[in-house]
């Protein structure tokens, strides 16, 4: 990975596309921790490389997936 994660990954979520997956980790607490988009050859290795501390994991490829990938960002959720 590019960049360190200052905090812990509880739960992560892969909205799976062609050929890019965006890729969201949410802390203990519910916030943003990891917010990436990743072409499908990284997804192996970058999940790979990260700590063993995931309590959840979901992958998705229909519209509940972008509802977590703007928790947190009223701007671009509508305000939830």
């Amino acid at each position: 990975m590019t960049e360190i994660l200052k905090s812990v990954i509880a739960a992560i979520g892969i909205d799976i596309g062609k050929n890019w997956f965006h890729v969201v980790g949410l802390d203990g607490r519910g916030a943003i921790a990891l917010r990436q988009k990743w072409s499908r050859g990284q997804v192996e290795t970058r999940l790979a490389n990260m700590p063993a501390c995931l309590s959840s994991a979901a992958m998705e490829e229909a519209i509940s997936t972008a509802w977590i990938a703007t928790a947190g960002d009223p701007s671009r959720s509508g305000g939830s």
